[in-house]
C-alpha cells in the first residue's frame, strides 16, 4: 500500500512538472505572438496590393528567365524575343468584359509588333531653348503705344461708330428685358515679358516593315484583387519562321521540318481553361515532321440572361467571330505589313509677364508668374494583309466559363501541308466517268415528335 501511494506521488509530481513546462511554453509562444514588430510586418503584407500589370510582368520575367530569354537581343539560334502587355479596359461587371479581354491581347501583341518594326526607325527632332530677362529701369512700365488707341481720323470715327451702334444695341436689348452686360466682350489682355526660360521639344518617329514570321509563343493572364485583368504576350522572330511563312504563302512545301513530332491530338490540350488562356498562333510538328500552324481565336458570348434562344445565338455569334479571328491571325503571320508612327511634344514654360487691359490706358498691369508643363504623346500603328490560304481547317471549338463569370469561346484553326494538298486536289478535281444513276424519290412523312436519328452510313476505307 505504501509503495502504491509512493508511485501515485511520483506520478502527480511528473504531471505537475509537465504542466508547469507546458505553461512556460505557452507563455513563451504567447510572448512571441504578441511581438509588436511581427504584427506590424504581418499587417503590411496583408494590405500590400500588387496590381495586374506587376503580376503580368512577374509572369513574363519568370518565363523568360526559365528559357534564358533576353528581350530585343538576337540569341545564338538567331531568335529575337519581344514582349507586350495591355490591361482590359473594363471591370468584370461589364457584360462585354470577355470581348475587351480579347482586345487587350490584340493591344499587347501590337505593342510587341511596334517594338519589332522599330529595328529600322526614322526620327525627326526639333528643339528650342529661350532665355530672356528684362531688368531695365522701365521694365514695369507699359508704353502708351502698347494700348489699342486710335492713331488716325478714320480710326477715331470708327471707334465712335462702334460706340454708337453699341449704345443702340444695348437700348434694344433692354426693351426686351435682356441685360446688355451679358453680351459685352471681355477685355483684350496683353502681356509684356519680364522673364522667360522656356524649353520645347518635338520628336517624330516613323517605322514600317513586314511582320511575316512573327509569332506569339506564350500568352499570360493576371487578375488582381480589385478585379483588373492584364494580358501579356511573348513574341518570337527568326528567319526560319519567315521562310516558313514565305513557303506557305507561295504554295510551296515548307522547307522547315523536324525530326521530332507527334499527333495533333497530343499537341492541343483538352483543358478548357488552358485553351481560354491561349492567344495567337503556335508552331508544332506532326509525326512526319511536317509543320502545323495552330491559331487560337477568341471571343465572348456577352448575353448573361435566362433566355435559352438568345444564349445559343450569342454563343453562335461568338464562335463566328472567334473563327474569323483565328484565320486572320494565320493570314497576318504569312504576310502582313505595318506602319507605325509616334509624336512626342514637351514644352516647359517658366515665365514672368505683366498682364494689362489693352483697351484701358489707365490699367498699369499686374505681374504674373507662369510655370507650365506640356507633355503629349501620340502613337498609332496600322497593319494590312492580303493572302490566299489553302489548307485551313477548324480543328476544335471550346466554351469555357471564366472564373469571373464570362463565357469564353475559343476556336482553334490549323494549317497543315496535307490539308493544303487536299484543297488543291479538290480544286482541280476532274471526274473519271459519267455514269448516270437513277434516283428513287420517296415521300417524306413529317410528324410533330422529338427524336434522335442518324442518316445512312458509308464505308470509308476505299
Amino acid at each position: 500500500m505504501t509503495a502504491l501511494v509512493g508511485r501515485k506521488d511520483k506520478s502527480m509530481k511528473k504531471i505537475l512538472i509537465i504542466s508547469l513546462m507546458a505553461l512556460v511554453l505557452i507563455a513563451d509562444d504567447a510572448n512571441k505572438a504578441i511581438n509588436p514588430t511581427e504584427i506590424i510586418e504581418v499587417q503590411k503584407k496583408a494590405i500590400e496590393f500588387i496590381n495586374s500589370d506587376e503580376l503580368i510582368e512577374e509572369q513574363i520575367n519568370n518565363f523568360a528567365k526559365k528559357l534564358n530569354i533576353e528581350f530585343g537581343i538576337e540569341d545564338k539560334k538567331g531568335r529575337t524575343f519581344y514582349q507586350g502587355k495591355a490591361t482590359v479596359s473594363v471591370k468584370p461587371s461589364n457584360a462585354q468584359w470577355g470581348k475587351w479581354r480579347t482586345v487587350a491581347y490584340q493591344k499587347a501583341f501590337y505593342e510587341a509588333k511596334s517594338t519589332f518594326i522599330q529595328n529600322e526607325l526614322k526620327i525627326q527632332t526639333k528643339e528650342s531653348f529661350e532665355n530672356y530677362s528684362d531688368d531695365s529701369d522701365n521694365a514695369q512700365t507699359i508704353p502708351k503705344s502698347a494700348y489699342n488707341t486710335p492713331n488716325s481720323a478714320a480710326a477715331v470715327i470708327w471707334e465712335k461708330v462702334k460706340k454708337l451702334v453699341g449704345a443702340k444695341l444695348d437700348k434694344a436689348l433692354e426693351e426686351y428685358d435682356i441685360d446688355p452686360s451679358e453680351f459685352k466682350q471681355a477685355p483684350e489682355i496683353k502681356k509684356k515679358a519680364l522673364f522667360k526660360n522656356n524649353y520645347a521639344q518635338k520628336i517624330l518617329q516613323k517605322a514600317s516593315g513586314n511582320l511575316s514570321g512573327l509569332m506569339t509563343i506564350k500568352s499570360f493572364e493576371s487578375i488582381d484583387n480589385k478585379g483588373f485583368t492584364t494580358i501579356g504576350v511573348i513574341v518570337m522572330y527568326n528567319e526560319s519562321l519567315k521562310d516558313l511563312a514565305y513557303d506557305i504563302n507561295h504554295k510551296r512545301e515548307p522547307f522547315l521540318t523536324s525530326k521530332k513530332g507527334k499527333s495533333i491530338d497530343n499537341i492541343i490540350s483538352n483543358d478548357k481553361k488552358e485553351l481560354s488562356n491561349s492567344f495567337g498562333i503556335r508552331l508544332a510538328f506532326n509525326q512526319d515532321g511536317s509543320p502545323i500552324i495552330i491559331s487560337y481565336g477568341q471571343w465572348s458570348a456577352s448575353y448573361h440572361g435566362e433566355n435559352e434562344k438568345r444564349k445559343r445565338r450569342a454563343i453562335k455569334h461568338a464562335k463566328e467571330q472567334a473563327t474569323a479571328k483565328s484565320k486572320a491571325q494565320i493570314a497576318n503571320f504569312l504576310d502582313s505589313v505595318a506602319k507605325w508612327e509616334a509624336s512626342s511634344i514637351t514644352n516647359a514654360k517658366d515665365e514672368e509677364n505683366i498682364e494689362y487691359n489693352a483697351n484701358d490706358i489707365e490699367d498699369t498691369g499686374a505681374s504674373q508668374t507662369t510655370t507650365e508643363m506640356i507633355d503629349k504623346h501620340l502613337s498609332k500603328m496600322t497593319t494590312k494583309s492580303n493572302v490566299t490560304i489553302r489548307g485551313l481547317s477548324n480543328y476544335k471549338t471550346s466554351l469555357y466559363k471564366h472564373k469571373l463569370g464570362h463565357n469564353i469561346v475559343t476556336v482553334i484553326t490549323i494549317w497543315t501541308q496535307k490539308n493544303a494538298e487536299r484543297a488543291v486536289n479538290i480544286r482541280n478535281y476532274k471526274p473519271k466517268h459519267h455514269t448516270k444513276k437513277t434516283i428513287v424519290k420517296k415521300q417524306l412523312v413529317s410528324e410533330n415528335i422529338q427524336e434522335n436519328s442518324e442518316g445512312a452510313g458509308m464505308e470509308l476505307d476505299f
